[in-house]
């Protein structure tokens, strides 16, 4: 066999041999869902919002097909979280809102037919993150009222082990990365489309004031505490963004905050006061009070204010 017979011999085995469609985006978008909702793992994950490293101990448990996580802090102030698919279940010291989202903000909430309007998807090659070899997967946002993601999976369980949040001029607002993981086991219920917190197909909840494009009501929680405050969240199925709004009226005056990919905005008139939250960049909450404020301003007959 001649030496240019042999190598394409070669090649055509390697082929051949290789997993068909290792490197296509759905591929490795279900192996994720699967990871999250299924894996029990620990490790150290190194987390840069703009602010300083911060280092935090992880640990995921399983238990009955609901995933539950544990992170305490490695320097810094010592606190430590737990959480759900529901949010914060208790902190000690110090909370980090960062870290007080549930469960379901991470990516892999929704489907990629569902994303596909709002995010431009694409396989990015190989890499190798705390030792171990990593498939990379860009969902690039189509507007500026949404942050990319950069993800980097675990090739032989499908776990992210670093991920990027990108603006829309390319720059990275906040990563996160294992430094070292270990997996202890999984529960391998398939994933249903019930099991996801927010799935695109399901109605949303009751209709409200105007969500932000590609953005849907999930929850309107109406008299939290005593004040009557209501809490509404919204998702486009990666990000989340959660409101609450007095009916009270106050000073008129807005603060705008942004810590890593996560921003805040709090706003007072004479038509409520409101206080969002979510991993979007600042203009989205923006524009959001301004819909919400032209809502009640309707509302109740007058212009918003």
């Amino acid at each position: 066999m001649s030496s240019m017979r042999a190598r394409r011999w070669w090649w055509c085995a390697l082929a051949l041999c290789a997993p068909l469609a290792a490197d296509e985006p759905e591929v490795w978008w279900e192996r994720m869902q699967q990871a999250q909702s299924s894996l029990s793992y620990h490790g150290v994950l190194i987390v840069d919002g703009g602010q300083g490293w911060e280092s935090l101990e992880l640990r995921q448990w399983v238990e009955a097909g609901k995933a539950r996580q544990r992170l305490i802090s490695l320097n810094g102030a010592p606190r430590e979280v737990v959480r759900g698919e529901q949010g914060v279940a208790s902190v000690d010291a110090v909370s980090d809102t960062r870290l007080a989202a549930p469960l379901a903000a991470n990516p892999g909430a929704s489907t990629l037919a569902a994303l596909a309007p709002w995010y431009a998807v694409a396989a990015k090659g190989t890499d190798r993150v705390a030792g171990r070899p990593v498939q990379r997967l860009d969902l690039d946002a189509r507007d500026a009222l949404r942050y990319g993601w950069r993800l980097w999976l675990d090739r032989d369980s499908g776990l992210v082990l670093r991920s990027e949040r990108v603006a829309a001029d390319g720059s990275v607002v906040e990563r996160q990365m294992y430094a070292f993981v270990a997996i202890d086991g999984s529960d391998s219920k398939p994933l249903a489309a019930a099991d996801s917190p927010v799935n695109p197909d399901q109605p949303e909840a009751e209709p409200g004031p105007p969500a932000l494009p590609g953005f849907v009501w999930r929850l309107r929680a109406q008299a939290i505490g005593p004040t009557g405050t209501e809490h509404w969240l919204m998702s486009d199925g990666l990000a989340y963004v959660s409101i609450y709004w007095q009916p009270e009226s106050g000073p008129t005056r807005q603060s705008l905050q942004r810590f890593g990919a996560l921003s805040r905005l709090s706003a007072s008139s004479e038509r409520g006061r409101w206080i969002m939250v979510g991993d979007v960049p600042p203009q989205a909450l923006q524009n959001l009070l301004a819909g919400w404020q032209a809502h009640v301003a309707a509302a109740q007959g007058a212009a918003p204010r």
